[in-house]
């Protein structure tokens, strides 16, 4: 992975399609993965591998967690999290291999 962030930071990874799933599966080892983000309130009660789904106000206003987006529509999310107050220096933007 290309991510330069301090060991077991906390990530909330954005996209619950099976690129964002892959994240879990990559980055898992070395960050601690909190929760997967969605904005379809009908997931936000969900999990995938034990881990909930948050909305995005949620994962905006977690205190500490770096927020990766790995979904497609990255330019409706940034816009989203970013109306949510979520800092820039938080938000992370994936690249799909």
């Amino acid at each position: 992975n290309d991510l330069v962030l301090p060991p077991n930071s906390e990530v909330i990874v954005y996209g619950t399609g099976a690129f964002g799933i892959s994240m879990k599966a990559r980055l898992g080892g070395t960050y601690s993965i909190i929760g997967f983000c969605d904005s379809n309130q009908d997931k936000w009660s969900e999990l995938i591998d034990d881990t909930p789904i948050l909305s995005p106000q949620a994962a905006a206003e977690h205190p500490s967690a770096f927020v990766i987006v790995a979904s497609i529509y990255r330019m409706e999310i940034i816009k989203n999290l970013l109306s949510h107050k979520l800092p820039i220096d938080r938000l992370i933007v994936a690249k799909e291999d």
